[in-house]
C-alpha cells in the first residue's frame, strides 16, 4: 500500500480523513503467520504520518488475526 495514494484516497468532497484518523488497517498472508520486514517498514511509515490505530495481519492459513503490537493473536 503506498501511503501517499492512501491519503489521497482518504480525502472525499464530504470530509478529510487523515491517517491519524484511522483506527484499524488490516491486511493478509496467505501462507506466513509473521509480520515482514516490508509490513514493519509500513507501520513505521504509518506512525510517521500520525497512525495511531491497530495494525493487523489476516492469515487464511491458520484462520487467525495478528496484532503487530501484540504479536499475539486476537
Amino acid at each position: 500500500m503506498n501511503i501517499d495514494d492512501l491519503e489521497k484516497i482518504l480525502k472525499t468532497p464530504e470530509k478529510t480523513y487523515r491517517i491519524k484518523d484511522i483506527a484499524i488497517i488490516i491486511h493478509n498472508h496467505f501462507l506466513d503467520d509473521k509480520f515482514s520486514h516490508r509490513d514493519w517498514r509500513q507501520y513505521r511509515d504509518l506512525k510517521n504520518r500520525g497512525f495511531n490505530g491497530l495494525f493487523l495481519m489476516y492469515c487464511h492459513r491458520t484462520n487467525k488475526t495478528y496484532c503487530l503490537e501484540d504479536k499475539k493473536r486476537i
